[in-house]
């Protein structure tokens, strides 16, 4: 041995992590690199050892969540959980279908797509937030927000049977 401690490599999943949530944060290149370069001397994740990136993973996770940016997998399902089995409306799985789908297709800014999704709401199914969705209503929101995902250049095509 040359007297080095050996450095345990980044895992690709942790560099793929880093990745997602930057993005979600919407983190501009030049501050993310900065941030690699103040927090841990490096100028690529690439460069972390497990030790470093799990811990810049920990320090993102808390700033996207205030951010409302991000969450756990099967955090956001468990809320729409509580809302199951109410008579006439809504079930858990429509309400997390519309909030995965808005998700990627809202153009507001990561920290204002939940305000932005109540606006759209109100417009298309008269109602204030997800948990006052009737079935029929969900269902006609998913459509709408199905059309939404397909690109602008496309012909519009007849609605898919039960869509509004």
């Amino acid at each position: 041995m040359n007297g080095k401690t050996e450095r345990t490599a980044v895992t690709k999943s942790q560099v793929k992590l880093i990745h997602a949530i930057t993005g979600a944060m919407g983190l501009t290149e030049f501050h993310y690199r900065l941030r690699l370069r103040r927090s841990f001397g490096v100028f690529s994740s690439k460069e972390l050892t497990r030790g470093e990136a799990a811990t810049l993973i920990n320090e993102l996770k808390k700033e996207a969540f205030s951010l409302g940016v991000w969450h756990e997998p099967g955090r956001k399902a468990k809320v729409f959980d509580k809302l199951e089995g109410r008579p006439g409306f809504a079930t858990a799985a429509q309400l997390g279908c519309i909030d995965a789908i808005w998700q990627r297709v809202a153009r507001a800014p990561a920290g204002r797509k939940d305000t932005a999704l109540r606006t759209f709401l109100q417009k298309v199914a008269g109602v204030s937030d997800l948990r006052f969705l009737t079935r029929a209503q969900a269902s006609n929101v998913i459509c709408i927000l199905e059309r939404m995902k397909k690109p602008r250049r496309e012909k519009p095509q007849i609605p898919a049977e039960g869509c509004l």
